[in-house]
């Protein structure tokens, strides 16, 4: 359940689409894994989740500090299977602890073009963004996301209705922003950058070439509350 607002909301691309990627095999051939734990805010909340953590699989978590938050993981490796198996161990004290790929940049560049382009420039520029609906999108109920996009992943953390955190791997390819599920990305389902005011981004969610969701990006919190409260 934790996963399915995000696969709706943020078109993570469902495992159906995955199998049609051309890109599918190549990514999973050239990748290694690593189990996504949790992420804080508060180091403080590290250390007491860390705490609670058996001393043999302490050693293999490692802490991400980006802008003062946190994300906490596992070190990469090749074996999924081992990974698989000590998931559940994970879970008792982290238990939105999900396995991802890793993919090898160096490997997969013939594959996947690496570029820094105007979006990702837009979404690096900013600490934290404010996701919420458009309001011309009524057929979405009301919500508020705090989000934070590192090098590699996205953050998401709730504010206002009930929606699970969620950090996932990222691309920005020709200025088109793919959400990851389980390591992959579907080159048909994608977000472009619309329009930036002095207060938004506004981005478009798209499939298959049609567009089927728009979202406000504010860069501050207490706009994006106002907006809400306006509809």
């Amino acid at each position: 359940m934790i996963r399915i607002f995000y696969v709706t909301l943020l078109l993570v691309l469902p495992m159906n689409l995955i199998a049609s990627s051309p890109y599918a095999e190549k990514l999973i051939a050239s990748s290694s894994y690593t189990v996504n734990l949790a992420f804080f805010k508060d180091k403080e909340k590290v250390e007491e989740a860390l705490s609670k953590v058996p001393p043999a699989l302490r050693k293999t978590i490692i802490i991400e500090d980006v802008n003062n938050s946190y994300t906490v993981k596992t070190l990469t490796i090749k074996n999924e299977a081992l990974l698989t198996k000590l998931l559940p161990a994970y879970q008792k004290v982290f238990p939105d602890a999900f396995i991802d790929i890793v993919i090898n940049a160096n490997k997969t560049k013939e594959n996947i073009k690496e570029k820094s382009d105007d979006l990702h420039n837009a979404l690096q520029d900013k600490m934290m963004l404010y996701l919420c609906p458009e309001a011309k999108d009524k057929k979405t109920r009301k919500f508020l996301i705090e989000v934070a996009f590192g090098k590699k992943t996205a953050n998401y953390s709730p504010i206002l209705g009930k929606v699970p955190p969620l950090t996932t791997l990222y691309r920005v390819e020709d200025n088109k922003l793919f959400l990851f599920q389980k390591g992959l990305f579907n080159p048909k389902v994608y977000s472009l950058l619309e329009e930036k005011t002095p207060t938004y981004f506004l981005i478009t969610s798209w499939v298959n070439g049609k567009k089927v969701k728009t979202l406000r990006y504010y860069f501050n919190v207490d706009d994006a509350k106002a907006y809400l409260d306006s509809y």
